[in-house]
C-alpha cells in the first residue's frame, strides 16, 4: 500500500489485518520459530497501531512499516 495512511477507523485497521496478518506472521515466524510468539508478535503490531491511530502517520509504505515493526519486536523478545 503506498500513499497516505490514517486508520481512523476500525474498518481500515481490519482491511490492513485482513492483508498483512498472514504474511507478518510468517515473517515473525522466521525469527522466533514460535507459532504462538509470531501470532502475539503480529496483534501486538497491530493494536500499537490501533492505539496510536490519532497520532500515527506514514505517508509511503506502510508495508515496510508493518514488518519493521514486527521485526523490532522480535529482537524485543530475544533481548529479554
Amino acid at each position: 500500500m503506498s500513499g497516505e495512511i490514517y486508520v481512523q477507523d476500525f474498518a481500515v485497521l481490519e482491511t490492513l489485518f485482513k492483508r498483512f496478518y498472514k504474511p507478518l506472521r510468517a515473517y515473525a515466524f522466521r525469527f522466533v520459530n514460535d507459532k504462538d510468539l509470531s501470532e502475539d508478535i503480529v496483534q501486538d503490531v497491530f493494536l500499537y497501531v490501533w492505539e496510536n491511530r490519532e497520532k500515527l502517520y506514514v505517508s509511503d509504505g506502510f508495508h515496510s512499516y508493518l514488518f519493521q515493526s514486527a521485526y523490532t519486536r522480535c529482537l524485543d523478545y530475544f533481548k529479554k
